[in-house]
């Protein structure tokens, strides 16, 4: 059977952009199309000039598994930077293996005409297709469920470092920065998650004086919505609530 060039790479750039999406929804990272299609497209010349490579295979193999995670996901510190070769690799092994699998089941099916390349198009369209009606579902009918409560599902960014989670709305927290930015309340895990330049703010309670060390942030708060807020989380270690994110009674309509 002949291989062409153009259909190695458009087939494997399909495959590559479904790992990429895939990987990065389960690290809970926006997906940055540009980005996305920058690793896709040298994934998928990386993929085409491998069978001719001869003995450098291997080389170009582990190379792609190196430098490609830098491309689609904007890695903050070596940790995050691990985490995504972890989850890449992963996610890897299993779609890949399973594309390859089923292409040659489907290939070896005298019965089944299917040009080489068009299932793993297929397939990797069907699955973003899956994932973008997942994330939109999902959103629509957890806002659905709590529109007439305090629970919000928000997303926390810190130096290009997301993460979605849910959070409850307290009107009661009038805590403020130094410069007046709004001060949401976290827990000491989540604010641990986040590398960034501290800073502190004082507040006043009925329990005395507390210092209490925060980090600038933007919040999305998801809804009919989406609002943006320019922030600064705070990490309290002994916040007493189901939740472990405590929105300013600034946002949502104060």
């Amino acid at each position: 059977m002949t291989l062409y060039a153009e259909v190695v790479f458009i087939s494997n750039f399909f495959v590559d952009t479904f790992i990429y999406v895939l990987t990065l929804i389960i690290l809970k990272c926006n997906v940055n199309l540009k980005r996305l299609f920058i690793s896709a497209t040298l994934g998928g010349i990386m993929s085409t000039v491998i069978p001719i490579m001869g003995s450098y295979y291997t080389i170009l193999k582990v190379l792609g598994i190196i430098v490609l995670p830098l491309i689609f996901r904007k890695n903050t510190n070596v940790k995050t930077y691990l985490a995504t070769v972890s989850v890449f690799i992963t996610v890897t092994l299993l779609l890949g293996g399973m594309v390859y699998l089923l292409d040659v089941t489907i290939g070896e099916n005298k019965s089944v005409y299917l040009y080489y390349g068009t299932f793993p198009i297929i397939y990797s369209i069907a699955g973003m297709s899956l994932i973008f009606l997942y994330v939109n579902l999902r959103k629509f009918a957890f806002y659905d469920k709590i529109k007439n409560k305090n629970i919000y599902e928000i997303e926390i960014c810190v130096e290009g470092k997301n993460l979605r989670i849910e959070a409850y709305y307290d009107s009661g927290n009038r805590v403020y920065a130094n410069n007046g930015e709004p001060v949401t309340i976290v827990t000491e895990t989540i604010y641990n998650m986040f590398d960034a330049e501290e800073d502190e703010v004082i507040i006043r309670t009925i329990n005395g004086v507390s210092v209490l060390k925060t980090k600038k942030a933007s919040i999305v708060v998801f809804g009919n919505e989406n609002k943006v807020y320019n922030a600064k989380i705070a990490e309290a270690p002994l916040l007493n609530s189901e939740y472990h994110v405590i929105l300013h009674s600034d946002m949502l309509g104060g």
